[in-house]
């Protein structure tokens, strides 16, 4: 056997040259959930009024609890100004 005989034999064949499509995921990039101070900020409005916003359900607002009373609110910056351009 010739030396590029040998290597060829001993080398894995990829999937390309077998005829299968490489996998290739797509990437997605994720928006950051922010506080209740920069969304306010985002929004120049106060914070106590967003955060009644987000109890009575405005879009972008997350609440996140272990119990009952208190939540702790994250927001998406994106969707919070989708919501206030939606509502004229």
């Amino acid at each position: 056997m010739r030396s590029d005989q040998i290597q060829t034999a001993t080398r894995a064949p990829d999937p390309v040259s077998r005829g299968m499509p490489q996998e290739t995921a797509p990437m997605t990039i994720v928006e950051p959930f922010v506080s209740a101070d920069e969304a306010a900020s985002f929004l120049a409005v106060k914070r106590r009024y967003l955060l009644a916003l987000a109890r009575k359900g405005i879009a972008g607002a997350y609440g996140l609890s272990t119990g009952m009373r208190r939540k702790t609110w994250v927001f998406r910056l994106s969707e919070l100004a989708s919501s206030v351009a939606g509502k004229k």
